[in-house]
């Protein structure tokens, strides 16, 4: 009778472990602002668009945000025909900057945050852009 008690006190901490490591990796690239998150040395960099709003977010390694006191930020996107367009972010509440963009028909953009003389970049991919190969 403990033997069975031990068991299956065993199987549900596997299960539970089980669970909270796939939970964890399932929402591994999404921030605490509900956007995308890059790697970016020792940072991470969350981007959230929704409708015409960029947003961006610095985050220390632990997801997070960091003060924007004392740096800008801004995004250069590399659009279909090979030109680019650099697009400079305003400072938005304590942590975050944004900027409001219409803009469409980009490949990937690249986020850069200029924090007391340092750069500290991250590249995202449009995840809505469709090019069809004939």
């Amino acid at each position: 009778m403990k033997a069975r008690k031990i068991f299956i006190l065993m199987l549900f901490f596997f299960i539970f472990f089980i669970l909270y490591s796939y939970n964890k990796n399932i929402f591994k690239d999404i921030g605490p602002h509900g956007g995308r998150v890059k790697s970016a040395g020792s940072y991470n960099i969350e981007m959230k668009v929704a409708s015409h709003n960029f947003q961006a977010f610095l985050l220390d390694n632990q997801l997070n945000p960091i003060s924007n006191k004392g740096m800008t930020c801004e995004i250069r996107f590399f659009l279909c025909d090979s030109s680019t367009i650099d697009i400079d972010l305003k400072p938005f509440g304590d942590d975050a900057f944004m900027v409001e963009s219409s803009l469409k028909g980009y490949y990937y953009y690249n986020v850069v945050f200029h924090v007391f003389g340092k750069q500290i970049k991250a590249k995202f991919e449009d995840e809505n852009l469709i090019v069809l190969n004939k």
